[in-house]
């Protein structure tokens, strides 16, 4: 939904919608990282802890894995959508001093202070990213080490055919 909702800003079709997409987006994104956060706690907090074989310890700990990763993609369109608006903006700046430039003539000059004023990125969506980028660090690090996790379990005890077994070692070999 997350990869969805991004896209869908890309479209001609739904540009009318352009006012309310960016909080739609934010809100869920959001939600869905919440979501995903507590599936891979569960996971890891007390589904890990009920697991009587090596199997099901695989299998949990790739779930958590595999939540981890979820919220990885997820705060990966937040950071791919605050990158697209600051380029947006700079090139509706750019368009803006051109248009000036076309209006006023060869004579009079453009204000190349405006110009850089106006290209400014909010310092609380610079910090926005910066914790964007720190939580997909962490979000990569988890469904690694889950990953990882789960596949030593299921090398561990299960034969290499067990659909357990084998969906370890993709999800770990894809991310």
């Amino acid at each position: 939904a997350v990869k969805v909702a991004h896209y869908v800003g890309k479209t001609p079709k739904y540009r009318k919608y352009h006012e309310a997409l960016p909080e739609f987006k934010k809100t869920l994104a959001e939600e869905y990282l919440n979501q995903a956060k507590a599936n891979a706690y569960l996971m890891v907090d007390k589904a890990y802890k009920c697991a009587g074989n090596n199997e099901s310890m695989a299998f949990f700990q790739k779930v958590a894995g595999d939540h981890f990763r979820y919220a990885f993609e997820a705060a990966t369109y937040q950071l791919k959508d605050l990158e697209d608006g600051i380029k947006f903006k700079k090139k509706m700046v750019r368009l803006k001093m051109e248009a000036e430039k076309i209006k006023n003539g060869p004579n009079k000059p453009i204000d190349e202070n405006k110009s850089e004023k106006m290209m400014r990125i909010d310092p609380k969506i610079e910090v926005d990213m910066e914790e964007i980028k720190k939580e997909l660090e962490y979000f990569k690090s988890k469904a690694l080490k889950c990953y990882s996790f789960a596949l030593h379990k299921a090398e561990k005890g299960l034969i290499s055919a067990n659909p357990t077994r084998l969906s370890c070692s993709l999800n770990y070999a894809v991310f």
